[in-house]
């Protein structure tokens, strides 16, 4: 476990700028920062989750649930949206280990929920959330909703509120609106649980 990305990303779920977030409840479902200390764990010392690297997928971040593989397409977590991403891919990876009962467009929802919290929390200029944008720098309404409504929720659970359920709800609809997810969001997640790799 030596190679610069597994080491970014333990250090990313180690790191004392992921304990700004705030636990949150989706349902019977918690997120809680111990849990990605926990995570970080079983990464750093057992091997029980693969790091890997893949320069061509075209998502910044994905989790196989069937193979305990986290996949990203940098080499190593070093900017801001790059270790939201490894909060957001580690989310999925929690809610496999607890073997969480959800959709697809739930867990979706959830992981956008602690990206955001991260990002914002650790953004030295307020002002600048999360985005998605084109190559000419326009936002895109599709995908972007995720990022702009899941800010609005880290914003009320970093200053010590609660969301509430039409919060979760219109994130969910946007997860639901967002064409990664469009056609699997029904879909039941396979979160069955992180054994040993190998």
């Amino acid at each position: 476990m030596t190679d610069s990305l597994t080491a970014s990303v333990v250090k990313t779920l180690f790191s004392e700028e992921l304990q700004k977030i705030k636990h949150f409840q989706y349902g019977p479902h918690l997120i809680a920062p111990a849990h990605f200390v926990v995570l970080a764990t079983r990464i750093h010392f057992f091997g029980t989750i693969a790091i890997k690297h893949s320069s061509t997928q075209s998502s910044p971040g994905q989790y196989l649930s069937d193979k305990n593989e986290l996949w990203f397409n940098f080499k190593k977590a070093e900017t801001l949206p790059e270790r939201a991403v490894v909060v957001h891919e580690a989310t999925h990876a929690i809610l496999d280990m607890n073997k969480a009962y959800l959709s697809v467009g739930d867990t979706e929802t959830m992981a956008y929920v602690a990206q955001c919290q991260y990002a914002r929390a650790n953004n030295e200029e307020q002002g600048n959330r999360l985005e998605m944008r084109d190559h000419e720098g326009n936002l895109i309404p599709e995908e972007d909703d995720v990022f702009r409504f899941g800010w609005d929720i880290a914003g009320t659970l970093l200053s010590g509120g609660t969301p509430s359920q039409a919060d979760y709800q219109q994130l969910k609809n946007a997860v639901i609106g967002h064409p990664n997810y469009s056609e699997n969001y029904a879909m039941q997640a396979k979160n069955d649980g992180i054994y040993a790799v190998g």
